[in-house]
């Protein structure tokens, strides 16, 4: 009797294991089962960013996840490059000591700042901030206008992009809004910048001969008082009484080139005479403003040879030299000619 139980029992010891091994051989079950076994160190797949809803309430807010991280497979980053020569001028900052801080029932709230434009425009939102966890959404009150973003963790001071609002001259107040959470003792607002940002989001026009034109709807005004005036009579850059004021087109080139610059301007009775610059990198050309006898008498006046150098991101400005009268000029638009 020893030697067949002896048996008996191998044999049921071999079938465990034969089923043992069909087992681990056998496909997953479900689409589940085989993300589970899946290698935890492989590359997740990018998502794309969850819709965003339009918020009823300052709560509302922060019920949508903020949007996934940009993997770029450790070359460079997300972060917008900002530009080393940009403007200045136009340029509304708002310390982040105006702000007064209140823990509310489903968010924190910091109130009390007030902006301060001179001019009428389009402006961009940046917000300047330090803050340890990433991800967090916070969203800018301004009137009936609201702007979100996820802010990025940064222990240094770091700026977010918040958006783009057009604006009146005057004073604004505004808020920020964050989540309720215990991290606000480890978030710092160090300042609200309102940054000059292109009037219209047009292409320079191409003629038929390969000449740009660039009009005054589509230009930042990197400026004080200077601004579009968008009545149907004007349409132009007026208001140029501060001759630090600059306008700006930013567009892209695909070839290198030389050009002949013509300014459409008018300038009042009396008015003329100021000495102005245009320039597209370390390219110049200048022009004298003449007497139209009216703002909106329109004329066009050579200003001189410019050259493209490079390809790519290029950025057309024009820049008073100083100021005669009572204002520089009105400009209707700038016509780059490529030179035969």
């Amino acid at each position: 009797m020893t030697r067949p139980l002896f048996f008996l029992l191998a044999g049921l010891c071999g079938l465990a294991a034969c089923s043992r091994d069909q087992s681990a051989t056998a496909e997953p079950e479900s689409v589940e089962s085989a993300t589970a076994m899946a290698d935890p160190d492989a590359a997740t797949p990018a998502m794309p960013p969850p819709p965003v809803q339009e918020a009823t309430t300052a709560a509302d807010v922060f019920s949508q996840p903020p949007p996934p991280p940009m993997h770029l497979g450790g070359f460079g980053s997300d972060e917008p490059v900002e530009r080393e020569d940009a403007p200045t001028q136009g340029v509304v900052e708002v310390s982040g000591d105006q702000l007064s801080h209140q823990s509310m029932t489903h968010w924190e709230q910091w109130d009390g700042g007030i902006a301060v434009t001179e001019r009428p425009g389009s402006f961009k939102v940046e917000l300047m901030h330090s803050i340890q966890p990433t991800g967090q959404p916070v969203q800018f009150k301004l009137g009936e206008t609201r702007l979100k973003s996820p802010l990025k963790a940064s222990i240094q001071p770091t700026t977010t992009d918040l958006g783009t609002l057009k604006l009146e001259a005057g004073e604004h107040g505004f808020g920020l809004y964050m989540p309720a959470a215990p991290i606000t003792s480890q978030v710092t607002f160090h300042a609200v910048r309102l940054v000059p940002a292109p009037e219209g989001d047009e292409a320079p026009e191409k003629l038929a001969d390969g000449s740009l034109v660039f009009h005054a709807r589509n230009a930042t005004t990197w400026s004080r008082l200077m601004r579009y005036e968008p009545q149907a009579e004007k349409d132009c850059l007026g208001f140029w009484s501060d001759p630090d004021d600059v306008a700006e087109w930013s567009f892209t080139m695909d070839q290198p080139g030389r050009y002949d610059v013509v300014v459409t301007q008018g300038c009042g009775t009396g008015q003329g005479g100021s000495e102005v610059a245009v320039r597209l990198g370390d390219s110049e050309g200048r022009f004298k403003v003449e007497d139209t006898g009216g703002f909106q008498n329109w004329k066009d006046v050579s200003a001189g040879t410019i050259e493209v150098k490079s390809v790519g991101m290029q950025h057309l400005q024009i820049a008073p030299l100083g100021k005669t009268g009572k204002a520089v000029m009105d400009v209707k638009k700038v016509t780059l000619k490529p030179v035969s």
